[in-house]
């Protein structure tokens, strides 16, 4: 588990970079996502076949390989989700610069506000995985995964636009940029946080299920819900509190919750374990306040 849980992330980042290069190359975003969340799946349901799960080298292969085509849907969600918020404020100046209606009170979305339907939908669907997992088995696992990955690959691909530019379009690297202090400081910050989070992250349902008794893939699944609702209102609020605190006191912050949060797991009583939903409220800041800083970091110095 560690070895597969250490690999998938380093290819998966790796597999971002091509994914994000070639929506710039295509100047479309459709047709990466598409492709590429069609094969994963495919790739991924080759877990179910039994000469796959009997064999560890054929379970690394396949989810390793499945794991980089779903990365698509990482940088690449968050550059178009900034690429809407960009032509909603394009659109605004747009009116206000010909004087066309009333546009006074006007809020603009932010990146949090369109990111919380994405911790919304994942807690929904874990909370709701747990208990038909526990009721009909883990193999439910896949096929429900299979049917909410169909229904957004057709989403995609009939209400995504097209094509919208070629390469020529694709803005030049800086490359220069990633020299800078302020970018160093912030790629380290985010090393070191990472190696950290991943520790909870992959193992906290080993955790849970080995250490605690009676612990089940209900609660885990619930797990996973509080932490997308607590979620929710850092995204929401993420810009209010952008312009009211600087960006390294909030990332700062962040660190001190994340050790608050692994002590507390480590203190919990073995013989109650309901007891972690008290603390997977903390999640909404050592992960959603730090997701929203990174995005705004990069927005300003890459």
């Amino acid at each position: 588990m560690g070895l597969i849980l250490c690999l998938n992330p380093a290819l998966r980042f790796l597999a971002q970079q091509v994914w994000a290069t070639l929506c710039d190359w295509l100047g479309s975003y459709k047709e990466v996502v598409t492709t590429s969340t069609l094969t994963g799946l495919v790739l991924a349901n080759c877990l179910m076949i039994p000469a796959v799960k009997g064999s560890f080298p054929f379970i690394l292969a396949a989810s390793l390989s499945a794991g980089m085509f779903m990365a698509a849907w990482g940088s690449v969600t968050d550059s178009m989700t900034i690429q809407v918020l960009k032509e909603y404020e394009e659109a605004h100046k747009a009116t206000l610069a010909a004087g066309d209606g009333d546009t006074r009170g006007v809020r603009l979305p932010s990146f949090g506000q369109q990111r919380l339907w994405g911790a919304l939908g994942w807690g929904v669907a874990s909370l709701a995985g747990g208990a038909v997992m526990d009721a009909f088995g883990v193999s439910t696992m896949f096929m429900s995964a299979d049917v909410l990955l169909l229904l957004m690959f057709v989403i995609v691909l009939t209400q995504f636009p097209s094509k919208k530019g070629s390469r020529a379009r694709a803005g030049r690297i800086e490359w220069g940029a990633l020299a800078r202090f302020e970018v160093v400081w912030f790629l380290a910050n985010l090393v070191v946080y990472g190696l950290h989070m991943s520790l909870v992250e992959s193992f906290l349902f080993v955790f849970l299920l080995r250490e605690f008794k009676g612990a089940t893939s209900l609660l885990c699944g619930a797990t996973i819900a509080v932490m997308c609702l607590f979620e929710m209102p850092v995204f929401f609020f993420f810009d209010r509190l952008l312009s009211r605190f600087q960006l390294t006191t909030l990332l700062s912050f962040c660190h001190l919750v994340f050790a608050v949060r692994c002590l507390a797991y480590a203190i919990l009583p073995r013989d109650q374990p309901w007891a972690v939903l008290v603390v997977e409220p903390l999640h909404g800041l050592t992960f959603a306040l730090m997701w929203s800083c990174a995005v705004e970091y990069g927005k300003r110095f890459l």
